[in-house]
């Protein structure tokens, strides 16, 4: 018979990695690729009235900057801020290792690694991992908080011939978002046509020059954002293939 608590945490392993797996649906093959997503800051009193995102792409890499006002209708006290750092890639991959920078309330934060987690396996030959990061920030009465993130990571590849370029963001967290807005401009060389973005059914609006989605009182509940694009322009022979 297995102990009562042995069950507890093997259904919760089973829930974790259900989930997961449904997080992702949609992945293209041999993806390959890390990114960031929505901060949670733990405090109970405190709610994120709008978050904006920005995944800018150019030739090699994709720059991110996020921008997060926090409101406290409570007392004064210390929240722990956590910032998901993640790698979507094979098993060999390894935990993502990107810095991230962020200022809350204009002063710079100082992070420490949350722990890492064994790489979940989310079908395809596609492996998870997550290393991310936290940081204990100041809450002040009653008041309102700025949090801004900045990082920059390598454009992943994905696709059968590993041409195909990816870049996403992450959305999960535990309370509704009063405004969320989430953009991809595009930069660098000119695609050969629209990217294609997810999760589809968001209504995101796709131009010429990037895709770009707002959700009023949006609850994430672990969702993966994502484009995927052939860029235009070839690269000389003997470069790898990079």
């Amino acid at each position: 018979m297995v102990p009562f608590r042995a069950a507890i945490r093997q259904k919760n392993m089973v829930l974790t990695m259900a989930l997961a797996l449904q997080a992702y649906a949609g992945l293209p093959e041999h993806a390959g690729f890390d990114f960031s997503g929505l901060p949670t800051a733990a405090y109970a009193t405190m709610h994120a009235q709008t978050h904006g995102a920005t995944v800018a792409t150019t030739d090699d890499f994709a720059d991110f900057s996020s921008q997060t006002v926090y409101k406290n209708i409570g007392e004064a006290g210390t929240a722990t801020l956590t910032v998901p750092r993640r790698r979507i890639g094979d098993a060999a991959s390894g935990n993502p290792t990107f810095t991230i920078t962020a200022t809350w309330d204009k002063k710079p934060i100082v992070f420490t690694m949350h722990a890492t987690h064994t790489g979940v396996n989310l079908g395809a030959g596609l492996v998870g991992y997550e290393s991310d990061v936290t940081a204990k920030i100041p809450v002040i009465k009653g008041g309102t908080h700025v949090l801004k993130i900045n990082y920059r990571v390598n454009i992943g590849k994905c696709g059968y011939d590993r041409k195909q370029k990816i870049v996403g963001y992450w959305l999960d967290g535990n309370d509704p978002i009063g405004g969320l807005n989430v953009a991809y401009p595009y930069g660098g060389k000119t695609v050969f046509r629209l990217p294609e973005v997810f999760p589809t059914e968001f209504g995101w609006e796709i131009g010429s020059k990037g895709a770009f989605v707002r959700k009023a009182n949006f609850a994430p509940s672990g969702e993966l954002t994502f484009i995927t694009f052939y860029p235009g322009g070839f690269k000389p022979i003997g470069d790898g293939g990079n």
